[in-house]
């Protein structure tokens, strides 16, 4: 079942993240911009659908700091579309003013979603269970 919109589910809390589209653009741009190995968790284990436990947080944040690091030196100009001739809406809806990468990725509820990813992460970290993608029904 294909979902409208997704999050990433700790325990009994989830953070909205948004369409699907939206991970896959995100890590689009990861696999694009960036050598993948750097992200093991990331984009080796999170991505990949896999859940993550509260021993992969550290690992997961420390990512996200070196991925921030790298974005914020890349103009959002740079930006990879999600799929090559992406409709213009897809491309219309990341549209966002942003000086970088880091910047430029933007949760359906307007959030940073490199923020929100660390958010979730910290949570895992301190609360424990696993992380989840987990599709929401509105």
């Amino acid at each position: 079942m294909e979902y409208a919109t997704y999050g990433i589910q700790i325990g009994e809390g989830i953070i909205t993240i948004g369409s699907w589209d939206t991970f896959r653009f995100f890590f689009t741009n990861i696999a694009g911009q960036s050598d993948i190995t750097k992200y093991p968790v990331l984009v080796g284990k999170f991505y990949t659908n896999q859940s993550l436990s509260q021993a992969d947080a550290k690992a997961a944040l420390d990512e996200l700091d070196l991925l921030w690091n790298e974005f914020e030196t890349k103009p959002a100009k740079n930006v990879l579309s999600a799929t090559e001739g992406a409709p213009i809406e897809e491309r219309a809806r990341f549209d966002v003013d942003a000086p970088n990468l880091a910047e430029y990725f933007l949760t359906s509820d307007g959030k940073n979603l490199i923020g929100s990813f660390q958010e979730a992460f910290i949570k895992l970290r301190d609360q424990g269970g696993e992380a989840v993608i987990v599709g929401l029904e509105e």
